[in-house]
């Protein structure tokens, strides 16, 4: 922990000059290294800013050109995609990364479809449409086919800022092209329709998700569990909770906090307790802490009263609501 924070002091202010600095001495033929992308990239979501300096010391210092005849231009374009992924978390966002795109043109360094991802992904978390749809067009006019990632932020985008017939255009759009969506489309799609008030064709969504072969998420149950006692639909969370714990995937304490107080103050005492003795035993070794605090909001803690009066019980719920 304490390595990481002293990396992370250094923020983007070691990474980008790190990178201009690389990447303005290196040519399109780059020399080929043992260096896994895959590697930077961990580094760089760890901040070890370091790390990746003693990686790419040897790119800076070598100016033999590669043997290859035809040398693929891997560790630039790793190089090239931390530097746009840092740009766009700067306070310059994403605009300040579209002039690397230009650079990678000319240094004949191809542009991925995932550094495009990243910035169309930034423009539309800046509430910047126009300027992703214009990324999203030069992709398409540099033959990059957009993939299910970069499909996946438009159905974000469409799902907070639209509503579920536009990201059904969208996952049509998809399938036309080969593309299955996976859940995290569907998500998406069962958001938009929480969002609008339509929680049977949410729940139909949900229900389907294995039909279409996919399997809900820890974010399925999360996000449709929150967003249904939100609307005090506490039946069907009550629902959705059930089929989470079965599958071992439990949403976070508040969110499951709220249904049980929800069942509570609707006076479906039975069904609350039910959830959260499902949870002890279904999880004895994780329910402590803070989730122990359930059996008092239900009225099971011996400081509760036992339980044995669903009055007292919702009583205690409501307190604890307020």
């Amino acid at each position: 922990m304490a390595f990481a924070a002293s990396a992370s002091s250094r923020g983007h202010c070691l990474l980008l000059p790190l990178l201009r600095r690389h990447l303005s001495t290196t040519a399109a033929a780059v020399p080929r290294l043992p260096v896994d992308p895959a590697l930077l990239r961990r580094l760089a979501r760890a901040r070890r800013f370091s790390d990746i300096e003693a990686l790419l010391e040897p790119l800076k210092s070598s100016a033999a050109p590669s043997p290859s005849p035809s040398p693929e231009p891997l560790l630039a374009g790793a190089s090239y995609g931390i530097l746009v992924k840092s740009l766009c978390l700067s306070p310059g966002g994403a605009a300040s990364a579209l002039p690397v795109l230009a650079q990678m043109a000319e240094r004949g360094v191809p542009a991925s479809a995932v550094i495009y991802t990243t910035i169309l992904d930034s423009f539309y978390k800046e509430r910047r449409p126009a300027d992703a749809e214009r990324v999203w067009n030069e992709m398409l006019a540099k033959g990059l086919a957009p993939d299910l990632p970069a499909y996946n932020v438009r159905a974000m985008h469409r799902a907070l800022h639209g509503n579920p017939e536009q990201v059904l255009a969208l996952l049509k759009e998809m399938q036309s092209l080969g593309l299955n969506p996976d859940t995290i489309t569907y998500n998406y799609l069962i958001a938009s329709y929480c969002a609008h008030g339509r929680f049977g064709e949410a729940m139909r969504v949900y229900k389907g998700l294995e039909e279409k072969g996919c399997a809900p998420n820890h974010a399925t149950y999360k996000n449709l569990l929150a967003s249904l006692c939100k609307n005090e639909e506490f039946e069907l969370g009550l629902e959705v909770f059930d089929d989470g714990v079965k599958r071992g995937k439990v949403p976070d304490l508040g969110t499951v906090r709220i249904l049980v107080e929800g069942l509570m103050r609707a006076g479906k005492v039975r069904a609350a307790k039910r959830a959260v003795t499902g949870l002890r035993k279904k999880f004895p070794e994780d329910f402590t802490g803070e989730w122990k605090s359930l059996e008092k909001v239900v009225g099971l803690s011996k400081d509760g009263g036992g339980g044995s009066d669903p009055a007292a019980a919702t009583a205690t719920a409501t307190a604890a609501a307020a």
